[in-house]
C-alpha cells in the first residue's frame, strides 16, 4: 500500500467513528455493550467539531505507540488525553 493512502485512512477512521458518537446513540458498539456512552463535561450537547477532534487526537496517539493513552490511570475521572484536551467524558448510562 502507498503511503500516500496513509492520511486517507486515517480520516476515513477519524470519521467512521465520528458519526458513530455523534449518533444520538453517542456510543460505539463497545461502548454501547458496556452500557458506555459519552458527554461533554459541563452537560452542554455535543459538537461534531468536538467528537471529530476527539476521535483525531485517539488516531494521533495511536500513532505514538499509544504513550498519551497511559495518562488515564492517574486522572480522577480515568480519562486519556483525547478526553482531557476535548473536555469529553465517557460514562455509565
Amino acid at each position: 500500500m502507498d503511503i500516500y493512502f496513509f492520511p486517507l485512512i486515517v480520516f476515513l477512521e477519524v470519521l467512521v467513528y465520528t458519526l458513530v458518537e455523534f449518533s444520538p446513540m453517542k456510543a460505539t458498539i463497545g461502548k454501547r455493550i458496556m452500557h458506555l456512552t459519552i458527554k461533554y463535561i459541563n452537560d452542554k450537547e455535543l459538537s461534531f467539531i468536538r467528537v471529530f477532534n476527539r476521535n483525531l487526537i485517539k488516531v494521533l496517539s495511536r500513532i505514538l505507540f499509544g504513550l498519551p493513552f497511559l495518562v488515564f490511570p492517574f486522572t480522577k475521572k480515568k480519562q486519556a488525553i483525547h478526553d482531557l484536551i476535548t473536555n469529553i467524558e465517557v460514562i455509565d448510562k
